[in-house]
């Protein structure tokens, strides 16, 4: 009984504290909603909440009982979050693919790089469909020079459109859920040269942000060096795309993407800089010491200058959360209150949350949000031991030290589970990017964007360049250490909400009950553990018919390595396939056939001609003509289906594809 009434003691304590806590609620609100089989109509998405409330209404002289109840009603408003962020997009999405089809639309965005080039497309003409059924945007791959065009040009091309792609295998990135979302209703390739109708078409806000964004890059361009400016751009605009794959991959490697990401650490940066630097600057002029609070003034300078930095940055989740808890930290100032790490995260998690509830399974907020409570959380454990330090120096590098720790430690499952990837020396690197990025990269690149106006903007670039070259040497030298980054498979959907949840709860509660987080924590990293593991595909197929891979004994054979590079990639990324040879290794594969028995099946896979027996367990015919064998899959069924995986038993043959297991929602096209 003793035992009972301390938990009830500590979880009266904790439910105390339920704003903290709200994030969690909030989150597994969406969970339910998101991983529903059907769609759910709007009353059965109020009922929950309504009751919850009425419950905490009625339990009101029994604490814990209304407290429980009121977590129970910010379960339910995340869930009504989620219906109202869908019932708020309306975007129709073409539902076949349209073969040169001519389409006429404004530039909306624009990614020029030596390995793509795509227009973002909005206010559209579409041959063929009608304005009702015309997407708000389209995103087009060209294969033309597109450098003579700008945002706000309207153009005219032909072009092929297709639906957005369902996943690479079963469970995975649902790229039609992300278009759903970001309004996005066809993708696809020009077919001819684009043609500019008319210029400076800048009919909204977010055209004419991106337009400031797309002057600032080039200028940078045109400043310094191309592997320097790439990084800048990432810094300053959050424009990622031009940094090259081998310096990109090198970043990655040691450990300090998320510098070049935008992050809470620029925000931070950008806010201190502009905070120090007017006060200062106030407190030169006599009349302003002397009759004004230059701390306030100064709080709501910072306030509007992280704002015009997040609007050029492109508000990435990570830097909309650094935005949200610095601006409440100087508001406190502003208010003469003392303002709560943990209560501002929560706060903007919240906001975040509602307003954009699909934004909680995207790696940038669980990396963002993982990062920010551990170091909070982490800040308040080891601030005496900081405080101990009497070297400046040596408290700031024992910062860093610890900072990266604590960070890496809250990422790396994430990272895992979306990358697969675990870099062994980041803390090395983080020794030299921080300091470099703290004092001298991003103090130059603010300077240099505030030098723009009056041309001066070369005076800052080229120190910012210098250091930027320093920071990729380091990240380069590191990366080419021996096992610097090492491959892991990933955790299960599961097993990664239970360590979300786990690292959530140990942070944020107050009481002992956070130690409870720590059991989730282990027993979803030990999902990435083979033997719990469901076993891997025996065939693998694309929707195509163009790439396929047969697995025996343990190793996996590709058709061939050039033909869907990205499914491919996908599938040796999720089956954790660290080496793959091509079926021309294999003794009973040709160009027109491959053929071979595992777990007494015998299997023939077809890709041209006709076959020579039938006498197959197994056939798959991808030939495009018709045999008169009976076939369990041929190119109309993987067109038809998506990528198809099968299972190949001693018993029975288990064939799973993509679209069987997707939900009958609305982003998957599949509403009943």
């Amino acid at each position: 009984m003793k035992i009972l009434q301390n938990i009830k003691e500590l979880l009266e304590l904790e439910l105390e504290e339920i704003y903290l806590l709200s994030p969690i609620f909030i989150g597994i609100g969406i969970v339910i909603f998101f991983h529903l089989p059907s769609d759910p109509s709007l009353l059965s998405c109020f009922l929950p909440f309504l009751i919850a409330a009425l419950f905490a209404y009625l339990c009101r002289n029994n604490l814990i009982l209304m407290r429980s109840s009121i977590a129970l009603c910010i379960i339910a408003l995340g869930f009504l979050a989620c219906e109202f962020r869908v019932l708020s997009i309306d975007s129709p999405r073409i539902k076949e693919q349209l073969e040169y089809v001519e389409v006429t639309g404004t530039i909306a965005q624009i990614i020029d790089t030596p390995d793509a080039r795509k227009f973002l497309l909005d206010t559209l003409e579409i041959e063929d469909l009608e304005k009702q059924n015309t997407p708000k945007y389209v995103r087009i791959a060209l294969k033309s020079d597109i450098s003579g065009f700008t945002i706000g040009d309207r153009v005219q091309f032909k072009a092929t459109l297709m639906p957005p792609p369902y996943p690479s295998f079963i469970g995975g990135f649902n790229f039609a859920e992300y278009t759903y979302f970001k309004e996005i209703g066809a993708i696809g390739y020009a077919t001819s040269r684009p043609r500019l109708i008319s210029s400076n078409n800048l009919s909204n806000i977010s055209k004419h942000i991106n337009a400031f964004r797309n002057q600032i890059g080039k200028r940078i361009e045109s400043r310094i060096d191309a592997t320097s400016a790439s990084i800048a751009l990432a810094l300053l605009i959050g424009d990622t795309s031009k940094i090259p794959a081998q310096e990109l991959s090198m970043i990655r490697i040691s450990g300090i993407a998320h510098i070049i990401a935008i992050s809470g650490l620029h925000v931070v940066i950008i806010v201190g800089l502009i905070f120090f630097s007017f006060r200062f600057l106030l407190a030169r002029i006599p009349y302003m010491a002397n009759h004004y609070d230059l701390k306030k003034i100064a709080a709501a300078i910072g306030i509007l200058g992280s704002f015009f930095y997040l609007i050029i940055a492109g508000a990435p989740i990570s830097a909309q959360r650094a935005f949200i808890m610095s601006s409440l930290t100087l508001f406190a100032i502003i208010i003469d209150r003392k303002s709560n790490p943990m209560r501002s995260v929560a706060t903007a998690a919240i906001i975040i949350l509602l307003f954009t509830p699909e934004n909680l399974f995207t790696p940038s907020l669980q990396m963002s949000f993982a990062a920010c409570i551990s170091l909070i959380a982490g800040y308040a454990a080891t601030a005496n031991l900081l405080k101990a330090y009497t070297s400046k120096f040596g408290g700031y590098v024992l910062g860093i030290v610890i900072s990266t720790l604590l960070a890496g430690s809250a990422t790396t499952p994430f990272v895992i589970y979306h990358f697969n990837q675990f870099s062994t020396y980041s803390l090395i690197t983080n020794l030299f990017a921080i300091p470099l990025t703290n004092f001298i990269i991003m103090p130059f690149g603010v300077a240099s964007l505030l030098l723009m106006p009056i041309n001066l903007d070369w005076i800052t670039l080229h120190p910012m360049a210098w250091a930027i070259d320093v920071m990729v040497w380091v990240a380069t030298k590191v990366s080419i250490l021996p096992e610097a980054s090492l491959r892991i498979a990933s955790y299960s959907a599961g097993g990664i909400s239970l360590i979300a949840l786990g690292g959530a709860m140990l942070c944020m509660m107050t009481t002992q009950l956070r130690l409870l987080g720590i059991p989730l924590i282990i027993i979803g990293s030990l999902t990435n553990i083979q033997i719990f593991k469901s076993p891997t595909p025996d065939l693998m197929f694309d929707s195509r018919g163009k790439l396929f891979a047969i697995k025996i004994d343990d190793k996996y054979y590709f058709s061939n390595k050039v033909s869907a590079r990205f499914v491919r990639k996908t599938w040796e990324q999720t089956f954790d396939i660290q080496t793959a040879s091509t079926i021309k290794s294999l003794e009973n594969c040709s160009k027109e056939s491959c053929a071979f028995e595992k777990d007494g099946k015998r299997i023939l896979i077809l890709m041209s001609g006709s076959p020579k027996s039938c006498e197959f367990d197994f056939i798959a015919n991808l030939t495009g003509f018709k045999t008169d064998c009976e076939e369990k899959l041929n190119l109309q069924s993987l067109k038809d289906q998506g990528n198809t995986f099968v299972w190949l038993k001693e018993n029975n043959i288990k064939i799973r594809t993509v679209t069987q297991s997707l939900k009958k929602r609305i982003w998957n096209g599949l509403m009943e």
